[in-house]
């Protein structure tokens, strides 16, 4: 026999070993140990920090000194393992591996005279450790393997599902928050200790500027002209939101929602561009140097996706302080060299270039410099930054990320919070008492401490084979 011949027929021994182990797993006893492990699994017991009064840890007061009372234990440990290992028995060993080499192990004495049999040379020591490895070792792994395979097969089938859902909610979530950001307009140049309250005046103001906003509250039985306080808010779907930024300091950033985008497009009308209106505290008293500008407001995603330009901007602004001109090309997300004064130049050149594409199921991007901004990125902050970064690109990162970004996004949670409350009304509303039965019951979450709703299965005829989900 050739030594191609030899590695097949191995080869062949082989797969024969481990389709007997694959049937031996296929039996209903392992599904059903499995089945068993997992049905378990998902029985959740009692929280261990959780003590009501009768239980465990209602007898920590009468607990001796110097004793740790412990948690009553949970019943979620399941006691059926996962898998079930094959493991032989000494004598069952010796006997399957004598059987491979031969030896017929229903006779005691040739079985005893081969045990005693004195090995001498390496090849016998070889060959003896090889059969123990093809009829003990080999079996006994291919038996747990086909175990996890069987399991990994179940974990395939839920992941893909899982991951078909959580697309189509980040889908769902990412088209909710372009629809809220289309109703939704940012106020900047606030000073930072001007506190929320104070605010109001001048964003009520600026709302009752708007004849189409006047209509608004006309044609839903409000009267503009009442002279009610910040009557003009019955537009928004909230009160304007104002993060905090410190003690006695706010945020310069207000976030105003509408109730719709025809409002929105007028408020955006008189108020956007760059000009702003100055700023006044009350009707009297005007802030030197201060003007408002209404900004549109994009989704979050797409902040969090631009924020490496808005990095480059940054760092851009603190080095170049008089060549800090930039045009940005948002559809292609890519930034031109900065000018001192911004002109039109046929010959100008990109420094930067933002790249998104999608590998093997991930979002990826790649950020391209040109050496111009390499170098500026490279450099060290100025002194009166008084930062303690290694580059401006560290410090810029630092400021926008953990500075407007935040502030933005804690503005927006805000704003969402106070209209989730609002829209309740005068009824039991979103989260006050106990809603009437539905058949969708079953699929609600209904408790923050469950991550995932439980799967109810749908028997038909006593058998659980018929199911949804």
């Amino acid at each position: 026999m050739s030594i191609n011949e030899q590695a097949l027929e191995v080869a062949r021994q082989a797969n024969h070993q481990y389709s007997q182990q694959a049937a031996v797993v296929g039996q209903p006893v392992h599904q059903a140990a499995q089945q068993m492990f997992w049905e378990q699994r998902r029985k959740r017991g009692p929280h261990a920090g959780l003590f009501l009064d009768g239980d465990a840890g209602g007898a920590t007061d009468r607990a001796e000194p110097n004793t740790v009372p412990q948690p009553p234990q949970s019943t979620t440990t399941p006691g059926t393992g996962l898998f079930q290992p094959v493991v032989l028995e000494t004598d069952v060993a010796y006997q399957s591996t004598a059987n491979s080499m031969g030896v017929d192990i229903r006779d005691q004495t040739a079985m005893e005279s081969w045990l005693g049999e004195q090995i001498t040379t390496r090849v016998q020591v070889l060959q003896t450790i090889r059969h123990y490895h093809t009829a003990v070792i080999r079996p006994e792994l291919y038996n747990l393997i086909n175990q996890v395979e069987t399991t990994l097969l179940n974990f395939d089938d839920r992941l893909l599902r899982q991951n078909r859902e959580l697309q189509w909610l980040c889908s769902d979530n990412r088209a909710e928050q372009r629809r809220a950001s289309g109703m939704t307009v940012l106020l900047t140049g606030f000073p930072a200790t001007s506190p929320p309250a104070e605010r109001h005046f001048m964003i009520n103001w600026m709302l009752a500027q708007v004849d189409s906003l006047k209509t608004f509250l006309r044609q839903r039985g409000n009267d503009p002209d009442s002279g009610s306080d910040f009557i003009m808010f019955q537009v928004l779907t909230a009160d304007p939101t104002t993060p905090p930024a410190g003690s006695e300091r706010w945020s310069t950033v207000c976030m105003i929602h509408f109730k719709s985008w025809e409002s929105r497009s007028a408020f955006m009308a008189q108020y956007g561009g760059a000009a702003g209106v100055p700023y006044y505290r009350d009707s009297w008293t005007p802030v030197r140097n201060t003007h408002i500008r209404a900004t549109p407001a994009s989704p979050q995603f797409q902040r969090k996706l631009e924020l490496p330009l808005r990095v480059i901007l940054k760092a851009i602004n603190t080095i170049e302080a008089d060549n800090n001109q930039v045009v940005i090309l948002w559809k292609t997300l890519t930034v031109m060299k900065p000018q001192a004064q911004r002109t039109f130049d046929e010959q100008i050149e990109a420094v930067a270039r933002l790249h998104y594409a999608t590998e093997q199921g991930q979002l990826t991007g790649v950020l391209e410099v040109n050496p111009y901004l390499w170098d500026l990125l490279k450099t060290n902050p100025p002194s009166w930054a008084m930062s303690d970064d290694t580059s401006v690109w560290d410090y810029a990162w630092n400021v926008v990320v953990f500075g407007i970004q935040h502030e933005l996004d804690l503005a927006e949670r805000e704003l969402y919070s106070a209209a989730h409350l609002n829209a309740k009304g005068d009824g039991k509303g979103l989260k006050v008492g106990r809603p009437p039965r539905h058949w969708t019951g079953a699929g609600n979450l209904q408790l923050r401490a469950l991550p995932l709703p439980n799967r109810a299965a749908c028997k038909e005829g006593g058998s659980g084979s018929i199911c949804l989900g």
